[in-house]
């Protein structure tokens, strides 16, 4: 007897003298050779065995569960049995159950592959061609790499595959060329991941800075309370320290400004120059006074406010910076304060408690613009979604609106504007054109189509309206966050971009795949 082994170790046994083509006939008659279309279905979709996993389904299972975790749900079983759907002879709901039934081995078997981190582990510990892409390369670059090393993967593995020197040429180029077309695609889809990772870590940064952040009502009775401890001081500046700092603002505004002291709304400077009239006066009536005089800080507090009016004049670019110029001038007096320039209260305590109460009001006026936009957009015709991104788009665009706004508060609002993925979806289904589709459906169900088709109509309009409902307590939630993180002070702590390295894991994991599938 002839015996031949078989790849599985069993034993195949042909008379002595079978020719040997004969035998070779005879085996790939009862093992015949997979296709590629047919390989490539197995890795993608699996067998038909379902407590089984292999390759192909393992590696699915984890992109399901990771899908699920960054999207909240909304990418996971069901959006992967919808995307194989859409191919002839693929049906829904048995793709959904497979899927479902997967994700129950791959936590049995292979329990650590379901955790992100343990699949970033296991691809950052296998050295294959490509892992040393470089991600700050530019996308034509990066592609052209990943198209080459999917490429030099497939062949690799067609090579091993075939039987015989032709056999194993023919196959390995066959790979490689499928390998390099796909493979180019993959910096694509790994940018896409990594730009929906990076915005998820964002968002879930911002809250985690937001929390425990002052109410605005909160932070307007401590500014409140901190401007009562400046009173308390009880700070009476004597004349000639005002009249020295007087004059050291005007000849500033002479030589650095476009500064017209002519009054009347003729004047160039017109917000200015009504504040040295006001500090004119008051140097007069303390010249006058038969009392001992002093000018109270309170004061000069309402002349720096009054110059705050000319520095946002935005329509007047002189009287902006001639009102600049004089709140750096009074601010200057006020930090070099001695002893010496008053005559009453505690001159070295006043700058810390001052520039304290401030900074609270400051803070305190830019949460309560916040407010004011939430509470318009709640009334807003096509609900609080729409109404708060056109809110917080006119803060924005308006330069005097925007004033006192850092660019770190800008991007928390500007993230409002451009919506979160949750929000989004929510955004499509609550659409009037969903609404307008269940509408229509139900009439036609009416018309004719009897019950199923009524209430299929009317399921899609009540969806509609719930996700309407669901985007407007989104962008709702957003909107606070924002508020809270202004009010927090910690805006500046969330980066610009927060890149979460998503990319070339994921990258790693398709071009393995597609080296196998494609072989």
């Amino acid at each position: 007897m002839i015996e031949v082994e078989l790849s599985d170790g069993t034993i195949a046994e042909f008379p002595d003298g079978t020719p040997s083509d004969v035998i070779k006939g005879a085996l790939e008659k009862r093992f015949p050779k997979k296709s590629f279309g047919t390989k490539a279905k197995e890795f993608f979709l699996g067998d038909d065995d379902p407590t089984t996993q292999n390759t192909g389904e393992m590696i699915g299972s984890a992109l399901n569960k990771a899908g699920e975790a960054m999207t909240f749900g909304l990418i996971g079983d069901e959006a992967s049995a919808a995307a194989e759907s859409v191919l002839p002879g693929v049906n829904y709901e048995d793709r959904r159950d497979h899927y479902r039934q997967q994700e129950e081995v791959l936590e049995r078997d292979n329990p650590g592959l379901a955790l992100t981190s343990e699949i970033g582990g296991s691809l950052m510990g296998v050295a294959v061609p490509g892992g040393a892409i470089a991600q700050g390369a530019s996308l034509p670059a990066r592609m052209a790499a990943s198209g080459a090393a999917t490429g030099a993967m497939g062949g690799v593995y067609g090579f091993m595959e075939g039987e015989g020197l032709q056999d194993r040429a023919q196959e390995a180029q066959d790979a490689a060329k499928f390998g390099t077309a796909i493979g180019a695609a993959i910096p694509v889809a790994g940018a896409a991941v990594n730009a929906v990772g990076g915005r998820m870590a964002a968002n879930r940064m911002a809250k985690q800075l937001a929390k425990g952040a002052e109410t605005t009502d909160d932070m307007m009775r401590r500014g409140m309370a901190e401007y009562k401890a400046v009173d308390d001081l009880g700070v009476q500046i004597k004349p000639e320290a005002f009249d020295d700092a007087r004059g050291r603002i005007i000849e500033a505004l002479r030589s650095g400004t476009g500064f017209d002291e002519l009054p009347g709304p003729g004047s160039l400077t017109p917000k200015t120059a009504r504040v040295m009239q006001i500090m004119q006066k008051s140097a007069d009536d303390m010249a006058g006074s038969n009392a001992n005089p002093a000018l109270p800080f309170r004061s000069l507090d309402q002349m720096r406010r009054q110059a705050g009016a000319a520095a946002g004049n935005v329509m007047e670019k002189s009287d902006q910076q001639a009102g600049m110029k004089v709140i750096e001038g009074l601010d200057e007096f006020v930090r070099n304060l001695t002893d010496d320039d008053v005559i009453a209260g505690d001159a070295k305590k006043l700058p810390g408690l001052i520039d304290k109460a401030r900074k609270t009001w400051a803070t305190m006026s830019k949460s309560q613009k916040i407010d004011d936009a939430m509470d318009a957009a709640e009334n807003y015709r096509y609900g609080f979604s729409n109404g708060i991104k056109w809110q917080f788009k006119k803060i924005l665009n308006s330069p005097k609106m925007s004033r006192g706004f850092s660019d770190a508060e800008r991007r928390a609002m500007q993230r409002v504007v451009n919506g979160t993925f949750p929000e989004k979806t929510l955004e499509l289904l609550g659409s009037g054109l969903t609404q307008v589709g269940g509408l229509v459906g139900a009439g036609l169900g009416m018309a004719g189509g009897g019950l199923p088709a009524v209430a299929g109509g009317l399921a899609l309009t009540g969806g509609s309206m719930l996700g309407r409902k669901g985007a407007d307590a989104v962008a709702r939630k957003n909107a606070e966050i924002a508020r809270a993180l202004i009010a927090s002070g910690k805006a500046a702590n969330l980066p610009a971009k927060i890149d979460t390295k998503v990319a070339p894991i994921v990258e790693q994991l398709m071009r393995r795949g597609t080296a196998v599938a494609v072989q």
